[in-house]
């Protein structure tokens, strides 16, 4: 009696373990408000945080490509000043 409920427990678990899962594609009235909450809070803390590490590498970035500009200019001048010798 024991292996036959054992067995027929072990037959209704497998059968509900094949089953589809549906899955939700679509939120609820309620379930938008909160996912737009939860979006505004983490994209405005995501934007401070990346404003705030542009304003701390501008100068280092801009004097950077100053820099190379004026390297690059300065070869163009180099080759110009050669062609013409």
């Amino acid at each position: 009696m024991n292996k036959i409920c054992l067995s027929l427990i072990l037959f209704v678990l497998l059968l509900s373990a094949c089953r589809k899962k549906v899955e939700r594609t679509t939120l609820n009235a309620a379930e938008k408000v909160v996912f737009d909450s939860l979006n505004i809070a983490l994209t405005d803390s995501i934007r401070r945080k990346s404003d705030s590490i542009c304003l701390a590498q501008r100068d280092t970035v801009f004097s950077l490509a100053v820099d190379s500009l004026l390297r690059i200019r300065l070869l163009e001048i180099q080759n110009l000043v050669e062609d013409e010798k």
